[in-house]
């Protein structure tokens, strides 16, 4: 019953539509935005040397980490260092990969993080896929699309257009051999400063907006629907009483099932007036929330 349906590219919101069978003109497309207020890098040195891979270490994810440490593993730099952050139930598996490697006193798993935040800005390469990209270029580091089967490409200003449209998910890349990746990584000179202000122009979330019709909450109507269900739910349970005072001669058993009855229609009224402190409770914290303020304002301004 959404009134809009809102996908982060066409291809997500194609597979949403194909696979729920829905309109249209229900949709629209709204990329994948950042906070650069929150996403600010105080790193501003880097050396190409500190490289973070961030990601899943599950099964759908299991090559693209393997190309992230075979390409680090190449890279011809001696005081390079990779951190590789997240879990999941191919860690051990990838442990032994890493170790297999060259370079295996040079890699660190450092396990699930919530401070992703600090541990990019304390990095000078990225690598992943979909928002650790979009994150890494916010925060002006050299961000390198590893692919889910084939490593891609570094994000510049040739292809972040492309990659921006469709979620950083190197799907429309062509795929890169690890050897001219390392390469591109150690020789060429990647503007981080031109595709930050590619994210500060196209992918701020502050002009990222979608203004939806403002609420409107009949409170009236709501009262009155929820007293009318209270109003027979109370009615119902008079009309028990009188039937356990008018049938006192009657069998025990059915006296006890009456009884069962009104305490039923107690309970259900308990939770009718439970329920309806919950609702109206909820609609209070919405009209109370800073973000329905805003938006409203903005609604009214338009």
């Amino acid at each position: 019953n959404a009134s809009k349906i809102i996908g982060i590219s066409k291809e997500a919101a194609k597979y949403v539509k194909e696979r729920y069978i829905i309109n249209e003109e229900k949709f629209t497309v709204l990329k994948n935005s950042i906070n650069l207020n929150e996403y600010k890098s105080s790193n501003n040195e880097n050396k190409k040397e500190k490289w973070v891979l961030i990601s899943r270490l599950s099964n759908e994810k299991l090559q693209s980490v393997k190309n992230g440490i075979d390409l680090f593993d190449i890279y011809n730099n001696p005081n390079k260092i990779l951190t590789i952050v997240g879990d999941g139930d191919k860690r051990e598996d990838l442990e032994k990969y890493g170790k297999s490697k060259k370079s295996k006193d040079k890699i660190k798993f450092l396990g699930a993080s919530n401070n992703v935040k600090d541990i990019i800005d304390a990095n000078d390469i990225v690598l992943g896929l979909d928002r650790v990209m979009l994150e890494a270029l916010a925060m002006k580091k050299i961000a390198v699309l590893i692919g889910y089967d084939n490593p891609k490409q570094v994000i510049t200003t040739k292809n972040i257009e492309l990659e921006a449209n469709e979620g950083f998910c190197g799907e429309s890349l062509e795929s890169t051999d690890i050897e001219t990746l390392a390469k591109v990584i150690e020789n060429e000179n990647i503007n981080v400063e031109d595709n930050y202000e590619f994210i500060k122009e196209n992918l701020n979330i502050e002009k990222n907006i979608y203004l939806c019709e403002p609420i409107k909450i009949d409170y009236t109507q709501a009262n009155l629907q929820i007293f009318k269900v209270i109003q027979k739910l109370q009615e119902d349970k008079i009309k028990l009483q009188k039937e356990i005072i008018d049938f006192k001669n009657i069998d025990n058993n059915e006296l006890e099932k009456l009884k069962q009855d009104l305490d039923k229609k107690e309970q259900e009224i308990k939770s009718v007036n439970e329920e309806k402190e919950k609702i109206f409770n909820e609609l209070q914290s919405v009209y109370n929330s800073k973000r329905y303020k805003i938006v409203n304002g903005i609604a009214k301004i338009l």
